[in-house]
């Protein structure tokens, strides 16, 4: 599948791995996320996005394989109160259907996950 490592409102910079500098973003992944983007109209500050398989993060994943972030599918926004809010209620028309909510602690460091998976698992949890 092509993949990219920039788009119209992301730079490369916020969607690369910041452990090793890949940046491997599927491109249809990358058009839903525009489309969201677009409709929320407002700056979507990333903290994590493409990860590679050797991350610290992915590397502690069951299996051993990683998860979504190394098949660039899934960001992390960083948004929290009311906003987040409106990011979820539009992420959920725009077919993100895994959303993990890190709302605890300082306002900087809260997020929602973003990712696409099969349609027969979708999911929503909190760390």
């Amino acid at each position: 599948m092509p993949t990219v490592d920039h788009s119209t409102h992301f730079k490369r910079k916020e969607l690369q791995c910041s452990f090793s500098g890949e940046c491997q973003m599927q491109d249809w992944f990358m058009e839903k996320l525009e489309a969201l983007r677009m409709d929320y109209n407002r700056p979507m500050r990333l903290s994590s996005a493409f990860r590679s398989i050797e991350h610290p993060r992915e590397r502690t994943k069951p299996g051993g394989k990683g998860g979504r972030h190394t098949q660039g599918v899934a960001v992390d926004c960083l948004v929290y109160g009311e906003d987040a809010l409106d990011l979820i209620s539009l992420a959920l028309k725009h077919g993100f259907n895994g959303i993990g909510v890190s709302q605890k602690g300082d306002f900087n460091s809260r997020f929602i996950h973003l990712d696409i998976r099969q349609e027969s698992s979708p999911a929503i949890w909190s760390y």
